[in-house]
């Protein structure tokens, strides 16, 4: 009887977290990508953001880009954040949308990202740890 070796994959999971990030954007129609994740990597991420660009009147839109279906467009109003929990995360992008192209949006992101990082399969050997 020959028995075939059957080299393991080794994985774990890493974190990257932006902790409570501010930023400005004109209401102008351009857009500001806060995060991308350009490997092929399973990842979950929880992301929150909130608007604070009172007296202006304007909207933060947050458009995230995930494997798995079509972007999700959401608008944050004035005074107002929300917290996504996402899975597969590929990029996450901000615009303001206001009357007047001379307001801003001001804001504030926290974004913790987890992903899964598989070695050794297919005969390759195991990711160096830290």
């Amino acid at each position: 009887m020959h028995k075939k070796k059957i080299k393991q994959s080794s994985c774990f999971v890493e974190r990257i977290q932006i902790e409570e990030d501010s930023f400005t954007l004109p209401c102008n129609g351009e857009a500001l990508v806060l995060f991308e994740d350009v490997t092929p990597n399973h990842n979950k991420g929880m992301l929150t953001i909130s608007n604070f660009s009172f007296p202006n009147e304007c909207t933060i839109s947050v458009e995230i880009e995930t494997d798995n279906q079509a972007p999700i467009i959401r608008n944050i109003p004035i005074t107002n954040g929300r917290r996504y929990d996402l899975e597969n995360v590929r990029k996450i992008t901000i615009n303001c949308l206001g009357i007047d192209p001379q307001d801003t949006c001001r804001g504030q992101i926290k974004y913790i990202h987890d992903f899964c990082i598989c070695c050794g399969a297919r005969g390759q050997e195991p990711c160096p740890r830290k």
